[in-house]
């Protein structure tokens, strides 16, 4: 018997479909159910055959559940901390965002403060640089918003401490032109 396969949902999202949505019998049919578009919940749908021939058998169906659980999402290291020499080179740090899932997380980082955010290595890490330009002090006041919008919670905030030493001391050289010194004081004096 030859026959059509359709599948329908109770929302718009189209989450269901059929990869065959035709063929004879014997035959097996695959349906695929797509969480990427969904917040978590739990979703119906119906996956109708219909029959062709003269005399068909009167259609099948079959009801479909599909319950979507929440995606969590970590940031790590958090929270960063940064602590560099006023002058020398600032230290950069690789963030890693991990879904409990397993699924590689779609996600944004934006920076706050004196820091800046470069995408990777890889897709789901980010690099955080602070400023070079900083002077000593302490800075308290950065973070790194993680957004992801098929995530619970939906942002993370990862706050950054910056620890800027002063500038290494130079110690002082006396130097002269003239190799010979020449003191002079008189007795009794300290030179």
């Amino acid at each position: 018997l030859s026959f059509t396969v359709t599948a329908t949902t109770t929302d718009t999202r189209n989450w269901l479909s059929i990869e065959t949505p035709s063929g004879s019998t014997p035959a097996n049919i695959t349906a695929l159910a797509d969480p990427s578009n969904l917040p978590s919940g739990t979703y119906t749908g119906t996956i109708t055959v219909t029959f062709g021939g003269q005399s068909p058998p009167p259609p099948l169906t079959v009801n479909v559940v599909f319950a979507v659980s929440a995606v969590t999402i970590t940031a790590v290291p958090n929270p960063l901390q940064f602590r560099f020499q006023q002058g020398g080179p600032a230290p950069s740090q690789v963030i890693s965002v991990i879904a409990n899932d397993g699924s590689q997380p779609t996600f944004t980082a934006t920076p706050s403060g004196p820091i800046t955010v470069a995408a990777g290595p890889g897709a789901q890490n980010f690099t955080v640089s602070p400023s070079p330009s900083l002077t000593a002090g302490t800075y308290s006041t950065a973070n790194v918003a993680v957004n992801s919008a098929l995530a619970v919670p939906s942002q993370q905030t990862i706050p950054v401490t910056i620890v800027v030493d002063p500038p290494a001391a130079s110690t002082p050289v006396l130097s002269t032109s003239d190799p010979r010194l020449t003191f002079s004081f008189s007795q009794g004096t300290a030179p």
